[in-house]
């Protein structure tokens, strides 16, 4: 049984991720994307918290790894970089998993850094509302 966590699988959890990341890239883009520094600061604040909870997801995903190959409940297609070697495998990925709790928990630190600096910003420049009512234009 897969377990579902509001009504979503891990998979689909971490599918709808990437696609907000996917999105926040695109409207950052965007000259409208980012109106005033608070939306600056909101944005990278969220991307901070999403650091800081990926080392515990790579650490679960590292012990369910584990726990299948210790119970022999794990093994990679022919044809592939590890084919017949699930243990390789685990240990690659444990690897790889390790490294990346390590990374995101310096980019939490980057991220909130960042944040902070701006936490307590305020736009000076004209209201961006009026341009686009075209208030002011003459």
């Amino acid at each position: 049984m897969t377990a579902l966590f509001d009504g979503r699988t891990a998979a689909e959890h971490a599918e709808a991720a990437a696609a907000a990341v996917r999105a926040i890239n695109h409207i950052t883009g965007w000259p409208a994307g980012l109106s005033y520094p608070c939306d600056a600061y909101a944005v990278v604040e969220r991307l901070a918290a999403v650091a800081a909870m990926l080392p515990q997801a790579c650490k679960q995903i590292t012990r369910t790894l584990a726990r299948w190959h210790a119970a022999e409940q794990i093994g990679i297609d022919r044809g592939t970089k590890w084919a017949g070697n699930p243990a390789g495998a685990v240990l690659a990925a444990r690897a790889g998993l390790a490294c990346a709790g390590v990374t995101a928990q310096q980019l939490y630190a980057a991220l909130h850094e960042a944040a902070e600096a701006v936490a307590y910003g305020h736009y000076t420049g004209p209201d961006p509302d009026d341009a686009a009512r075209g208030v002011g234009a003459g």
